[in-house]
Formats: C-alpha cells, structure tokens, sequence
C-alpha cells in the first residue's frame, strides 16, 4: 500500500485542486453576467451522437495525418467493442497478440515482442508487481477500457519518443477539459458483470464529470474533468497439469523392471543404434541434454488446480486544465487507483518428481515392457508407479498431495503529473513535464498442504494416450492384484491424510518512478526543414520487494507433541480417533465434542465444487477431502496463531534495483517535392541514451536464500539511437507509401536484474537473477502503404525487419549447493548458501574487482565431490555438511543477435455503397506474419524461439449499425508460442488459440430516453478450453477452462 506520507501528499493535492477549481466555479457566474449575459442554471451541452462509423473515420483521418506508422482506435470504438479492458481493446490492432489469465487480457505483445514501452498522455506508467514480465504496466486488466479517450500503437517511433520499447510505444490518452465545448457534460456506465463457470455477478460501472469552463481576463480559460471507475468480476478457473516431462536413463544393462514381481529386467535400445540402455549426453556446464539415445521422457507431478477469484478495481482521475491569452498552458493530472483479488484454490497432486524411472515405474495393465506404452519420440504415455518387488512386498508408490491455499492481492497505484506548454517567441515554443508515480502490492499468502500417509503410498495409474480431454489418472491401494476401480483410494476419507507444511509468507513489492521531460519546438526556414525539435529527460526509477515467511515444517514434528519450534500443526492428522489432529486444534471450543471427536464447524470439508473441468472427458478425482479454502482466505491469521508459528524476514527474496536515466534528443521535420513532382514529408533524428543500474540482493548466508552476491553491483551502458520517418502522398493523397528506418532499445525486466536466486529441492532446479543484463537494440526498417477510400475506408500492408543485438533469452547453468544434514532432503530451506565455484565461466557474469581488474561472477558449476567441513559461527566444524547436490538452474542473458521480420495487412472497410440490409455493415480485419531467426534451446535441448512469440495471428470483426441498433462480433486467433519453461526446464508451448466476443447495443431515445443506450456483450463465447504441452504435443502439460463473461451496460449522459 502507499506509504502514508505518499498518501497524504496525494490527497492533500486533490484537495487544493479541487479548492482552486471550487474557487474558479464560484465566481463563474459573475464573471459570465460581466461578458455580456446571464448563465442559465444548470446548462449542458447538447450530445452529439457521431456513431461506429463516425468514430472509425476519425481514428482513420489521425492515422493517415501521423508522420510515423501508427494504429489508432477512438473513444466510440473502445465503448462498443464487447472489451473490458486496455489489452482486450488493444488486441483488435494489426500485429497487437495479447496474453490472458482468467480467460482476460493481461499482458501484450507487438509484432511477436513483449518488450514494449506503455505510456499515459505521453509519460511513463509502471505497475504494483516489480516481478511481472513487464516494466510498464504489469497488469492492463487493472485499466479499465472507458478511462480513455483513444489508444496508439506507433510502431516506428521519432527521436522524441521515449526510448523503452522494442515492438512498439503503447500510448493511452485521456481526455482533457478544453478539448470539448465549454458547457458542463456527465456520462456514466452501470455494469452488471456475470461469470457463467462462477455462476456469481458483479457490479460495476464509471462516471465521467467535465466542469463548464471559466473564462476571465484576457481569454484565459480553466476548466476540469474527474472520471472514476469501478471495474468487478468473480472468476473461476479450472485446469489440469503436468509439471512437466523429464528424461531419465532407461537402466543401462541391468535394464528396468530388475526387482519387480513377473517381470524380467529389460534393456532398451529405443535409438536402434544396438546398443541398449545407452544414458543420454548432457553438455557440462549447462545440463542440456544433447542426445537422448535410450532415456525415456516421463512425465514429473499430475496436478489438477481450481481457483475462484473475486476481483476489483478502483480508479479515480482528475484534471485541470489553464489556458491564457498570451499562449501558455497549464495541465495536472492526478490519478490513483486500488485493486483487490481475492484469491482462493484448491489442488490436488499426484507427486511423482522424486520417483526413479528405474525402481518405481512399471508397465500398466499386465504388460511386461514399456514398448506398447513409448511413442517413437521415446515418451512414456501410460504406466504404474509403484512396484511390487521380487519378494513379495509392496515397494512405495506416488504421493497424494492436497493444498488449499489462499493468495490474495492487494494493489495499488498513484501519479501526479503536470506539464507547461508557453510559446517563448513567434517561432519556438516548449514543453516541460514533470511526472512522479508510485505503485505498491501486497500479498498475504497461506498454503496448507497435507500428504497421504508415507508408509502407505499409493500405486498411480497415468494414461496420456487415453484420447480424451485430459488424461486418466488413478490411485490404488498398494496390492500384489490388478489395479480396479474396487481397490481405488477412498479420496474423501481425511483420515488418511497429515498435514505436510503450512507456508505463511506476507509478500511485499513496490516500484517508484519520477521523470523530468523539457522539449523545444523552433520553426525555421531552412530548405526542405520546417521545424527542429530539441531537448532532455531526466529519470529514476526503483523497484523492490521482500517478504516475511514462516515454515511449519512436518520433518520437525512427527510426533503427536504440541511444543514444536516451527509450529504444532505439521505432521498432524487431519482426523484421529485418539491423537490430537487438525480437526480439533481449528474447531471452536464450542464446536468440539471430546466424547466423539467430531467438530459440528469442521474446517475439513468435500472439495465444494461438482463440475470440476466443465465435465472434461478423462478418468480423474472430481472430488476430495480438503481444508475449506473459504475459511483459509478469512482466517488464516488465527490458523496461524494456533500453530503458533513465528514470522521471520527471508532475506534471500528481498531485492532492490535502481535505474537512472538521461536522454538527450534532435530531430528535424522536412517536407518539400522531388525534382520529378513527387511530395514528401517525415523527419529524422537522433537521440542519446546513458542508464546507470544498481542491484542489491542477500549479502549473507542463510537457509532461506542464495549467496549470489558479496555486495550491491552497479552497471553503466550508452546507447545511440538514430531514426527516419518519411512519407510520399501518392494518387490525390489516396495513397500513401510510408518508410522509416531507426534503433530502439529496451531495457531488463527490473526483476531479472535483481542477484538473487532461489532453488526447488524436489525439482532439484531454481533461478538466477543477472545483474549484469545489458539493454537490447534492435535495428529497424518499416515501410507501410495505404489505401484511403472515398466512403472512409483503409488498405494497408506493410513490412518491417529488426534486426536484435544483445537478445535477452533464457539461460541454462548447472551449480551446485550443499544440503542442511536432516531437512535438506525434504524442504527448501535446507538449501544453503554455498554454491561450489566450479571450472567454467558465464558470460555476463563480469564485475569490477576491488583492484580495479575484472573478475569471474558466481560461474556454471558442475562438481559431484562433497562439500568441505563447514566451520560455524561458534568455531565448531559440522562434518554433516554434504553432500553437494547439483541443481539445474535458469537465468537470463544476453544470447546475442538474432533478426524478427513480418508483414502486416489490414481493411477496415464500410460497405455502405452496397444495397440494405449490407450497407449497414463494417468490417475489420488484420493479419500478422511474423518470423524470427533466434532459436535458443530449452534445457531439454528443444529449439525454441521467443518467449510469447506467435508467427501467425489474425483479428475479425464485423460490425452492424442501423438507427439505434448496432452489433459487433469479434474474432481472436493467434497461432503456438513458447510461453514459459516447465519445472522440468522444457519449453512450455500454448496451442493455437481464437476467441469470438461480441456485443449489442441498443440506443433508447425511441422509448423517450435520450442519451441513453443498453448494450449486452460477452467474452469467450465459444467457451473453448485452452491447452498447452511441452515440445511435442504429445507431452501434455495443461488444460484450461475459464469463465464466458457476459455484462449488462447502461450507459448514459445528463
């Protein structure tokens, strides 16, 4: 939340503007009787309904008067289309893909590149979370789509355009004051927004209020906007997951199956090269596999996951606006928004990531091999875990795993923001901006995971070639016998369960910006030149986080004792006939019967929900015993006061990262005609760039972090960025060819720079943060050409070529870390922090020595050797200290260059020179190809290319308008990309994916009110699942369902 002097400054600000601007009200009317007249009370200005197509032309008539290649959709646009948000509008622009969460728009990418700078009337916006994958605005689901007066995408930025973004400069405007007639105008919405797979509603709505304005003196002029906005919905989201696919080698020659009952041991040779049970290559250093001769793909831990969110947003914007005779202009801006999700789930996991492929894997339904049951891409698709071993005795199978969970978020945002506009002299003018923002977040976590008795782990049946929507996935008790429904686990017996580790961990991020921007404009006659633009920013910005975590951890207490350091409820039954259990230490006193130790207000529950999936095909658990999630989000703090588990900071999360900035720029406009006739228009600059990073993470050892870096580490780099715009007005100014030529640059994601690292004991994977990322610069070349009809309408292609330096992609290192003797084999905080320094080096990783030379940073390590004796803060020696576990870890880089190339067509054409009923329509559409030559790899050796990269996408939309009704339907599709890397450090692709939304709208001046219009859209019509998988389809990773959003508007004007 905002520190509570920020807070104080902000509303104190409010305050005096909106004094001022009572004070100028107040003597309105006198000085309006003063120039001649009597103001009517209570006088609005008369609406002017200017329509769909209206709106379009002019968004047209803006792009084609741009002097650089831009996309643009107007008010009137984003209130008709069926969008709830910033990215949900946005994505109807040609080359714009967006990323959801929810089944929303929550992240955009721009010709297959998220790196893009986002802008409000021209300033930078940051978000509440310095971790996203973003360092602007990290979640536009927080923008709600009526706060703004129109959206650009410019594409080929001047040298005047902040540098920031690869793919483009995303620019949201606002309306201001003076812009519209001096008469006082409100317009409001009223939502009801209804989640059809939550089954709940939620209102929502905005009121837009422009005071009249105030004229005195010798034309000076004020006047004053406010706009507020509440946005709602109450989500739900099911899915079902595989952690990922790892390879294991199939035995060697004593081959698999060696002390399993009937079953003879059996060595591959799934390569046919005639040698069986060849292991596979791995590259030292790195942990990439190279070749996989006779290793198996298995999949790692089987997961299904239910999320039910309850989500809101606030935003309140102000702004003033003075204009005066002599040619200066005054304008604040303040805004502030706050945003809550409360966020509960439920998951269920069959945990398979610490099970051997060559002990506890069998063939399923009385094979003898694995043959019938391997693709010939060598992944295993169905088998059992869990052995019966040669004796007789049952051999472990797969855990069971149940974690309710709670993630609430609470966000929040503020900015001030002011700019003086004066025309010094007849032929130079100027700009100035100053700009300070702040963002905090907080989340208040709980998870409270219970596992299946140890000592009776079941046997797993998976079965991914089942041909359903998911796939089958059975537990049984641990039986010599074939595997049937009869002898399935009861999973809504609780008494089978003990409560495993309860994490609480408050979570807190904060970014602060500030930005000081002073541009010239000076009209000149020199030749072809017309003006020169000249002038200097200045910028700071911070991002940090930390937390306070407490661990109640069940290696620490496996006895039915209640004076346990870390808290008294790990280890615990959740039911016990005899025994303290879980059960009785959350039930009120009132609600506990000692005779038959039942709670009448039990915590433990049914998992509440009986359409898990949405029905989806595939042999599963629908249903299980669970702690009530509900209870968990508003009574995890007293959860936490019976454990009585402490909170203590956990310094290894902590990070802190500044970054300064200064720019300086010139830019030339010209216009003029060739020799042979042809005209033109564009301009040319250059702009200089010096950032100066600093990066602090843990500077001490610890169970809870990394030891990464001795001390904070700070890091300088220039970059020189030339630019080109020009534009020839073809065919009566019908046609126009457009080409630019530049290089822009986009800096780490704040988060990625932080050295800090973090490691997964079961995954036995983690991160690493890079301190030492440079900026990416890429090389551009543009050219677009349009076609302007008559009745409004636009053709356009266009081509572009980036060519990347620096690329930042993902990395791969192995390293290796020693393990507390006693919980390193079963928790993460057994992690310490003494990484081996093992032969090899890494790229980036160069610092400054105290001597002034460069020295090595923290380098790929791959040791197998014990670490040494460990001498301890009181002197003594701990022998226990081994052995070195190796861990494949992921990071960040600059890879180095690499090219994105495309085109880009799009029509938006009216069809009213057809005969009705067609007259009334408008189509949209937009196609995208884009093609990049970086193909890193995966950990998996996989070749990948970039991350939320799609070659393909296209936009549909046809819209309807006749009287007062009108209709859209849209239609989204963008083709696989590589999203994320899986825990098993695979590529996690998302299948090809379109979603059809549509609205309708309904203008009820007929009914005798004017102004008035009630509209019905929705999101996700087709309720399609989304699905990824990791490298080849045939290794499923996710399936997805979420909500159809359906939402009741009235709008209106007073």
């Amino acid at each position: 939340m905002l520190h509570p002097s920020t807070s104080l400054i902000f509303l104190q600000t409010i305050r005096i503007s909106i004094f001022a601007f009572c004070v100028a009200i107040g003597s309105t009317s006198a000085i309006a009787q003063d120039e001649g007249g009597t103001e009517r009370s209570g006088e609005i200005d008369e609406i002017v309904v200017t329509g769909v197509k209206a709106s379009l032309l002019d968004a047209i008539n803006k792009k084609r008067n741009a002097q650089d290649i831009r996309d643009i959709i107007n008010a009137e646009d984003i209130g008709k289309l069926p969008d709830r948000n910033v990215a949900e509008a946005l994505q109807r622009i040609t080359g714009v893909q967006i990323g959801r969460d929810f089944g929303e728009g929550e992240e955009i990418a721009v010709r297959g590149i998220a790196n893009v700078r986002v802008e409000l009337n021209g300033a930078t916006q940051i978000g509440s979370d310095v971790t996203a994958n973003s360092r602007g605005v990290t979640n536009f689901s927080m923008l709600p789509a009526e706060m703004f007066s129109s959206l650009e995408v410019i594409k080929s930025p001047s040298a005047d355009e902040t540098e920031g973004g690869l793919g483009a400069i995303v620019r949201l405007n606002t309306r201001k004051p003076l812009d519209s007639g001096p008469k006082r105008y409100v317009s409001f919405t009223l939502n009801n927004v209804y989640g059809a797979r939550s089954d709940q509603n939620a209102p929502a709505g905005s009121l837009y209020f422009k005071a009249p304005h105030v004229a005195f003196g010798n034309d000076n002029r004020f006047g004053a906007l406010f706009n507020f906005a509440h946005s709602a919905r109450k989500a739900r989201q099911d899915s079902m997951f595989v952690r990922g696919w790892q390879a294991n080698n199939s035995g060697g020659a004593a081959g698999l199956h060696g002390d399993t009952q009937g079953l003879t041991a059996f060595a591959y040779d799934l390569d046919g090269n005639g040698i069986a049970g060849e292991p596979m290559v791995i590259e030292e250093g790195t942990g990439k596999i190279l070749a996989l001769n006779d290793a198996i793909w298995r999949p790692r831990n089987i997961q299904t996951f239910l999320r039910d969110q309850d989500r809101e947003t606030d935003t309140a914007k102000a702004t003033f606006q003075l204009q005066t005779g002599d040619g200066s202009e005054f304008i604040l801006d303040l805004s502030h928004s706050e945003s809550t999700r409360y966020d509960i789930g439920y998951q269920h996991s069959i945990q398979l990531n610490g099970r051997q492929l060559t002990r506890d894997f069998r063939p399923a339904d009385g094979a003898t091999n694995f043959f019938d049951a391997l693709t010939p891409n060598q992944t295993l698709m169905t088998a059992i875990v869990g052995n019966v071993r040669s004796n007789g005795s049952n051999d472990r199978g797969a855990g069971i795993f149940v974690q309710p969970r709670r993630q609430p978020f609470e966000g929040d945002s503020s900015s001030v923001h002011f700019t003086f506009e004066k025309q010094i002299r007849d032929r130079l003018s100027m700009k100035a901006q100053v700009q300070a923002q702040e963002a905090d977040e907080v989340q208040d976590q709980l998870y409270a995971g219970a596992s299946y008795q140890f000592g009776q782990l079941p046997f797993t049946r998976f079965n991914f070639a089942n041909g359903k929507d998911v796939l089958d996935v059975t537990n049984h008790i641990r039986t010599s016998d074939p595997l049937t429904e009869e002898n399935r686990v009861d999973a809504l017996d609780p008494s089978q369960f003990r409560m495993g580790g309860i994490n609480y961990q408050p979570q807190y991020s904060n970014q602060k910006a500030q930005e000081f921007k002073l541009d010239f404009d000076y009209e000149v006659d020199w030749g072809n030149i017309n003006m020169i633009e000249f002038g200097v920013r200045i910028a700071s910005r911070e991002g940090s986080r930390s937390r306070t975590r407490s661990r109640d951890t069940w290696n620490n207490n496996n006895s039915d004792e209640v004076n346990d350091s870390d808290g008294i409820l790990a280890g615990k039954f959740w039911t016990h006939p005899s025994q303290t259990s879980i059960d009785e230490l959350l039930c009120p006193a009132e609600a506990w019967s000692a005779d038959t130790r039942v709670c009448s207000e039990s915590r433990i529950i049914l998992f509440p929900f009986d359409d898990v999936l949405d029905g989806a095909s595939g042999n599963y658990d629908v249903s299980y015993a669970t702690i009530d999630a509900e209870w968990i989000m508003s009574m995890g703090d007293e959860m936490k006061t019976i454990g009585g588990t402490p909170l203590t900071l956990d310094p290894g999360w902590a990070f802190d990262v500044e970054e300064d900035t200064s720019a300086v720029y010139f830019k030339a406009n010209f216009d003029g005609v060739s020799p042979n006739g042809l005209a033109f228009i564009g301009n040319f600059g250059l702009r200089y760039v010096e950032t100066e990073q600093y990066a602090a993470g843990v500077t001490e050892t610890g169970s809870a972090g990394l030891l990464l870096a001795d001390r904070p580490t700070e890091y300088v780099y220039r970059n020189v960025l030339p630019s080109m715009n020009i534009t020839f007005p073809l065919l009566d100014n019908k046609l126009l060819l457009r080409l630019a030529a530049g290089k822009a640059m986009g800096r780490p994601q704040m988060f990625n720079l932080a050295p800090i690292g973090n490691l997964r004991f079961y995954e036995q994977a983690g991160d690493l943060g890079n301190p030492y990322l440079k900026a990416e610069v890429v090389s551009s070349v543009d050219a677009s050409l349009e076609y302007y009809t008559e009745n409004g309408g636009l053709f356009s292609a266009a081509i572009f070529h980036k060519s990347y330096k620096d690329a930042i992609e993902l990395a791969f290192k192995t390293q290796c870390w020693g393990v507390k003797s006693g919980e390193g084999d079963s928790i993460d905080d057994g992690l310490y922090a003494n990484a081996t320094d093992c032969p090899g080096t890494y790229p980036n990783y160069v610092r400054a020595a105290a001597n002034g030379e460069s020295e090595q940073f923290a380098v790929a390590n791959y040791q197998e050797s014990a670490v040494p004796d460990r001498t301890l803060e009181d002197g003594s020696t701990n022998a226990a200290w081994n052995p070195v576990i190796k861990y494949q870890m992921e990071t960040n880089a600059n890879v180095g260059d690499s090219t994105v190339q495309g085109i880009e067509l799009a029509v938006n054409q009216p069809l009213d020179n057809l005969p009705a009923p067609w007259s009334n329509f408008i189509i949209q559409a937009n196609y995208s190809f884009t093609d990049s030559s970086l193909f890193n790899e995966s950990n998996t050796g996989f070749p990948i290319g970039m991350v939320d990269f799609s070659e393909n996408s296209y936009n549909a939309i046809l819209m309807y308008e006749n009287g007062p009704l009108s209709a859209r339907m849209a239609y989204n599709w963008r083709e696989a990309y590589f999203d994320e890397t899986t825990q098993a450090g695979g590529a996690r692709i998302s299948k090809d994916y379109g979603q059809l939304d549509g609205s309708l709208a309904y203008k009820l001046d007929e009914l005798g009110l004017k102004n008035y219009t009630l509209s019905l859209g929705v999101i996700n019509l087709l309720d399609k699942p989304r699905e990824w998988y990791q490298e080849i389809e045939e290794r499923f990773i996710r399936y997805e369902v979420n909500d159809t959003v359906w939402t009741l508007t009235l709008r209106g004007s007073l």
